[in-house]
């Protein structure tokens, strides 16, 4: 049966006691956070320079590209085509054919050899008189190959011509003729479309003053029976005195 009690006095004391005491609470011991894992700190890279970039990429480059051993190198050569070789045995025939005991040309075998200048080509300078030819070759020379066209054909087709109108009118000067001077001069001049005369003078002379003098004297007045070029020409001519035997 259970027991029953009115008031506090009537409940015993160890009742109370343990009533009225507050029995001590367990502590539980706290438990520390976690702590959260320690990263380490990254490194700081450096900016690669442009230099720098450039240095790897051809290190790079030139461990990507192997490199050849000798004997590929000397395995690598051109072969040569058959039109390459076919040349060199065409070469080696004609050197060994060659006749190296043949004496070279001389001079005048190799003077004969060189072409005809143009205008000795011509049929004006072909059907021209003696003194023509002779007056070209040995007056003008080379120089008449560097004249105009017009030129060498009025030269061609009437030196003859003039040099017998001023012969017509040259006359042995006298002085010369009692000391006995005889010998041959050159003369030069420009003659005109207008038909006058310019630079007269004597290229070569006859190693006589009077008969130089005589000859340009003579043409100053010839000069006006001469034929009109088309263009300024050069005219060049000998003039020769000769003493008759009486």
């Amino acid at each position: 049966m259970k027991a029953s009690f009115k008031t506090l006095s009537e409940i015993p004391q160890e009742s109370l006691s343990s009533l009225t005491k507050p029995q001590p609470l367990l502590k539980s011991k706290a438990t520390p956070p976690p702590t959260p894992p320690t990263q380490k700190p990254k490194k700081i890279e450096k900016q690669q320079t442009s230099k720098e970039i450039i240095k790897e990429e051809k290190i790079n480059k030139e461990q990507e590209t192997p490199r050849e051993s000798p004997r590929e190198i000397s395995q690598a050569t051109p072969q040569e085509t058959p039109q390459e070789l076919q040349e060199a045995q065409t070469l080696e025939q004609s050197l060994q054919n060659l006749d190296l005991s043949q004496e070279p040309p001389s001079q005048e075998n190799a003077q004969e050899q060189t072409p005809p200048l143009p205008y000795k080509q011509t049929l004006a300078y072909q059907f021209a008189d003696t003194y023509t030819k002779k007056n070209i070759s040995e007056i003008y020379g080379a120089e008449f190959g560097e004249l105009g066209k017009e030129e060498q054909e009025f030269i061609i087709n009437n030196l003859s011509y003039i040099g017998r109108i001023t012969q017509s009118y040259l006359r042995y000067p006298a002085n010369a003729g009692m000391l006995k001077q005889s010998g041959m001069n050159v003369v030069e001049f420009y003659l005109h479309p207008n038909g006058d005369i310019s630079d007269l003078k004597i290229i070569k002379p006859s190693g006589f003053i009077l008969l130089d003098r005589n000859s340009t004297k003579t043409i100053e007045i010839a000069y006006k029976d001469y034929p009109h070029p088309k263009v300024k020409t050069l005219i060049r001519f000998y003039i020769s005195y000769i003493m008759k035997p009486y």
